[in-house]
């Protein structure tokens, strides 16, 4: 009785140092990836140089939104402008015989 009292300890005792050892093993994960993570984010020349990527991300997405803000303008104008030519053509020139016969 006192032998397999002994082999059950032993076998208790072995699934709790392998639960321990996960357990453990965990811990030092999850520190080592913090600890990481916080030396990568406070660490003032990376976070320079993320800012200036970002800087001239925006920079060049204005300079995209520029152009298209002028192509949009021209666009615009050359619309308004054939708007102004087709009025003043229905105007001025009429479609048929009849429609001289009346403006005279």
């Amino acid at each position: 009785m006192a032998v397999r009292t002994r082999s059950e300890l032993r076998r208790i005792d072995q699934a709790q140092t392998v639960h321990d050892k996960r357990s453990f093993g965990i811990a030092i994960f999850t520190i080592v990836v913090l600890f990481f993570g916080l030396v990568t984010f406070m660490n003032p020349i990376f976070m320079k140089s993320q800012i200036a990527k970002e800087s001239n991300g925006v920079v060049a997405e204005r300079y995209i939104n520029q152009k298209f803000d002028k192509f949009y303008r021209i666009s615009l104008r050359q619309l308004v402008l054939i708007e102004v030519v087709i009025i003043a053509l229905t105007i001025f020139l009429p479609l048929n015989k009849q429609d001289q016969l009346q403006m005279r």
